[in-house]
């Protein structure tokens, strides 16, 4: 019986494809965006201080609804 590896079963490998097409997405849009905008003339500060400001949104929801789980988790005990 051959012996077969587990990081090489289909399951895993269609996973791992998946993945990568996805970071594909994430990483060539927004870089094709940039290229686009700067191609047009435009400077980058919008987009940079939209990211920020969607990020900062982001972590601020996180860090609510963690502290919300963590208030009702000691708060039961």
């Amino acid at each position: 019986m051959k012996l077969r590896l587990a990081l090489f079963a289909e399951p895993v490998l269609a996973i791992a494809r998946r993945l990568f097409w996805l970071s594909l997405w994430f990483l060539w849009l927004p870089a094709a965006v940039y290229v686009f905008w700067l191609n047009q003339g435009h400077s980058l500060a919008l987009i940079q201080g939209t990211l920020f400001l969607i990020s900062i949104i982001g972590l601020t929801m996180i860090n609510a609804e963690t502290a919300l789980v963590l208030y009702h988790y000691y708060l039961r005990h």
